[in-house]
C-alpha cells in the first residue's frame, strides 16, 4: 500500500495524466496560434512589399519617356513593344437653357460638335522608332471618362454631354535582319 501512496491512486494518476493532456493540448495549439500568426504577419509583409514595388514600377511607367519604355522593353527581350498616349481630351457640360458644351484641353469652349485640339505625337513616335523599332500599326479609340445629361427644357428628351480621351495605340516590332533575334537581357 505504500506503493500505491508513492504513485498516487489511480484516480489520481487519472487525474494527472489528464492535467499533463490538456497542457500538452493548450501548448500544442498555442504553437498553432503562434505560427499563424506567424504566417499571417508574413503574409502582410510581402503584401506591402509587393505594394510598394508596384507603385514603384508605376511611379516609373508614369516617369518614363517613351524612349526609355522602348529601351527597357529590349532590354527584357521581347519583340513587340506598344505604347498607348493619350492624344487629346475633351469634358463636356450641359448648360441650363443652353444646350450641350464641350471643352478641350486648352480650355476652349464650343457646341458639341467643335473638335478638340490634338496633341503633337509624332515625337514619341520618332523617339521610339530611333531606339531600333518600327512602327507596325496605329490605332485611335475614344475612352469615356464621364458623361452628363439634363432633361430638356421645355420639350421632351434629354441633352448629354460626354467627356472622354481619345488614345494612340501604337505598336511597335524590334528592327532585327530576319532569322536573327537580338539577347540583350545578358
Amino acid at each position: 500500500m505504500k506503493n500505491l501512496r508513492v504513485f498516487g491512486t489511480p484516480e489520481e494518476r487519472a487525474k494527472k495524466r489528464e492535467q499533463r493532456e490538456e497542457e500538452r493540448v493548450r501548448r500544442s495549439r498555442e504553437r498553432v496560434q503562434q505560427e499563424e500568426l506567424r504566417r499571417e504577419q508574413e503574409r502582410e509583409y510581402y503584401a506591402q512589399q509587393e505594394k510598394q514595388v508596384k507603385k514603384r514600377e508605376e511611379v516609373n511607367r508614369k516617369t518614363e519617356s517613351p524612349a526609355q519604355k522602348a529601351r527597357t522593353a529590349r532590354k527584357w527581350g521581347h519583340e513587340i513593344f506598344q505604347f498607348i498616349e493619350v492624344i487629346t481630351e475633351t469634358k463636356g457640360m450641359v448648360v441650363p437653357m443652353v444646350g450641350v458644351f464641350v471643352s478641350d484641353e486648352t480650355g476652349e469652349m464650343g457646341l458639341q460638335n467643335t473638335a478638340a485640339t490634338a496633341r503633337e505625337n509624332k515625337p514619341a513616335i520618332e523617339q521610339i522608332e530611333a531606339e531600333g523599332w518600327n512602327l507596325i500599326n496605329a490605332g485611335y479609340v475614344f475612352q469615356q471618362t464621364g458623361s452628363e445629361s439634363r432633361d430638356k427644357l421645355l420639350a421632351s428628351g434629354q441633352q448629354e454631354a460626354i467627356s472622354g480621351r481619345v488614345l494612340g495605340i501604337y505598336t511597335f516590332r524590334l528592327n532585327t535582319p530576319p532569322g536573327q533575334h537580338e539577347n540583350t537581357t545578358g
